[in-house]
């Protein structure tokens, strides 16, 4: 059986390597429509969002690890919440993929890589 910390290092590697690729595809679509800006409030937004996430996964918060029914209703209504509250411009929701990104790899390297997961008995 592989351990949460493993799980958690691939989990960080993955991201990391998914950055190269959501930069090509934000380039490929500059190129082929109108300049897509880099808006920082919605990195940040991203960032936090996939932060607290992870932080709800690890420490298990509601039960969002060992039920998994609750991770995929959440990310059903976040969906839905997401495209009814936010604005539709591609930019947004391209920061906000990036941002969630970051977010993700700066939770991992954290908690993961450089230090032990969080509300952990291993």
């Amino acid at each position: 059986m592989v351990s949460r910390r493993t799980r958690a290092r691939i989990a960080f590697l993955t991201e990391l390597l998914s950055i190269p690729l959501q930069v090509y595809q934000w380039r490929h679509a500059t190129e082929t429509t109108k300049s897509i800006a880099v808006v920082p409030r919605w990195l940040v937004v991203g960032g936090l969002l996939q932060a607290i996430l992870c932080w709800a996964y690890d420490h298990d918060h509601g039960g969002f690890r060992t039920k998994w029914w609750r991770p995929v209703s959440l990310a059903i209504g976040v969906g839905i919440g997401g495209f009814r509250v936010l604005p539709r411009a591609e930019a947004v929701w391209r920061n906000l993929s990036i941002g969630g990104s970051l977010g993700r790899i700066g939770y991992r390297l954290w908690y993961g890589v450089l230090r032990p997961l969080p509300d952990t008995t291993e």
